[in-house]
């Protein structure tokens, strides 16, 4: 499964890029010809990364939104049914229980449709990973698809969380959940 497309990645970089060449140069003018091209690198550079601080705020809900209208759409064409669907911070996975077939779309790779049999996945399992003083910070649930390890986070933070917290442990059962969908549907699909 390709959680990335370079082509997609370069092609939003080259937008943004463009737009903040533009908007510079063009508040470059507006302060004086003089200093055009020095106030309009400035410029360009600022509002770049401006636009990229955008893009992983705000636009990340424009993209959140192009993921899930990809997965309804080609899921509808797909006929899948009786699935459990879980929506990540990078990704929503489908799981139909009754065929074991997998559907997958990633915030980087939001226009493809990914469609997997279940039988073709190993090593299904639930975990977190360690932090600091015993605590966590981001809680997962992976399976292996053609010598690569496809992980989908159920829970993540800036800050380590006490295992025990409410939030982990939501996140840990949420893990352990999909892990036993997919070995659910590993077993309809064989």
């Amino acid at each position: 499964m390709k959680k990335v497309n370079g082509k997609y990645i370069l092609s939003v970089l080259a937008i943004l890029f463009a737009i903040s060449a533009i908007l510079g140069f063009g508040i470059a003018y507006l302060c004086g010809a003089t200093a055009l091209v020095f106030a309009g690198k400035w410029f360009t550079g600022f509002i770049f990364i401006g636009l990229l601080f955008f893009y992983f705020t705000t636009g990340t809900a424009i993209i959140d939104r192009i993921v899930e209208k990809t997965m309804e759409k080609n899921s509808e064409l797909a006929n899948f049914h009786d699935y459990a669907t879980f929506y990540s911070s990078g990704a929503i996975i489908r799981i139909e229980k009754s065929t074991g077939r997998i559907a997958y779309v990633s915030n980087m790779n939001p226009f493809q449709f990914q469609q997997i049999s279940a039988k073709d996945i190993t090593d299904i399992k639930s975990d977190y990973i360690k932090g600091p003083l015993g605590g966590t910070s981001y809680v997962y649930f992976e399976f292996g698809y053609l010598d690569k390890k496809v992980r989908i986070p159920t829970f993540t933070s800036n800050n380590a969380y006490s295992l025990n917290s409410s939030e982990v442990l939501e996140g840990i059962s949420k893990a352990d959940k999909y892990a036993e969908i997919l070995q659910n549907a590993q077993v309809s699909a064989s």
